[in-house]
């Protein structure tokens, strides 16, 4: 595994938001072990699995976002989720109803998770010039299809994202 310094700044962000996503769920007192995939550009972030309260096992997909800013919705491309559901199936041979898609943003003030595994048919697309792949640069843009999702309508935590403690962390 790479050391932090000598990660891009994809990466960086990359392990950033993981490290966030595990203190989260220690906030939380969550007893899961998230499960990072080893290739930074899979279409999920994160993977863990729990027995619901009915006894049935469910595996868990994350995405996870770092946000400069605080907005009323974040917007959920329509192409991340197929990609999410996708891959799933691929990396762990099971079926979709056996899966609960998460988008978690980090935001300046909090942080807003959301359950999108229905989110297709609860919420239309609309389709806008958005960034073609923002890691790389914000300027080239193209048609996307996306879901805007209401901070109201996700799970609220008080847990705030602290970049220079998280860095500080990955580099000792």
């Amino acid at each position: 595994m790479k050391t932090f310094d000598r990660m891009n700044k994809f990466e960086q962000n990359e392990a950033i938001c993981s490290q966030a996503f595990i203190e989260l769920l220690e906030k939380e007192n969550s007893n899961v072990e998230p499960i990072f995939p080893a290739n930074n550009y899979s279409p999920y972030d994160a993977y863990f699995e729990f027995v619901n309260n009915k006894g049935v096992l469910k595996h868990y997909f994350v995405e996870l976002k770092q946000r400069n800013a605080d907005y009323d919705s974040f917007i959920l491309e329509q192409k991340k989720l197929e990609g999410m559901r996708k891959q799933a199936l691929l990396d762990y041979e099971v079926t979709v109803d056996d899966c609960v898609f998460l988008y978690v943003n980090f935001t300046p003030e909090k942080t807003v998770t959301w359950n999108i595994s229905n989110v297709d048919n609860e919420i239309k697309t609309e389709e806008g010039m958005f960034n073609k792949a923002t890691s790389k640069n914000t300027y080239d843009k193209k048609v996307k299809s996306v879901y805007y999702l209401p901070v109201r309508d996700g799970q609220v935590s008080s847990y705030v994202l602290d970049r220079e403690a998280i860095v500080n962390q990955l580099i000792n």
